[in-house]
This record gives C-alpha cells, structure tokens and sequence, in this order.
C-alpha cells in the first residue's frame, strides 16, 4: 500500500530537521519519491515562507490496517 507524509514548515532547516527525521523511521528502499516545494508571500508586516516536502513511500498492508 503507498501512503504519503506532507511535512511543511516555515524555516527551511526545520523542514530539513523533519524530513530527515521521519526518513530514519521506513526503510530506505520503500522511499518512491520526494517532492519539495517553497512559497511566500507578504503581509504588511513580515515576509512568510512555506518549505514544504510530500513523501511518497510504500507500506506493508498489514501495517495501513
């Protein structure tokens, strides 16, 4: 079964920190793909930035439930 985690955070290194982070917990071969993403926009005050990365992995069917 394919399954995907969405991480989003709003400092480049703390997406870093939370992609590396869950990349230790499935093996490495059940990894199908990364995609990453950055956006931003201006409010009146400040600049916001989204880092984003959507994982696609694979699991065993036993485990989805």
């Amino acid at each position: 079964m394919l399954q995907i985690k969405i991480i989003d955070e709003a400092h480049e290194q703390d997406c870093t920190e939370s992609v590396n982070r869950f990349l230790k917990t499935i093996p490495e071969q059940d990894i199908i793909k990364l995609d990453y993403a950055v956006s931003h926009f201006q409010s009146e005050q400040d600049q916001v930035f989204s880092f984003s990365v959507c994982i696609l992995y694979r699991i065993e069917d036993s485990i989805a439930g």
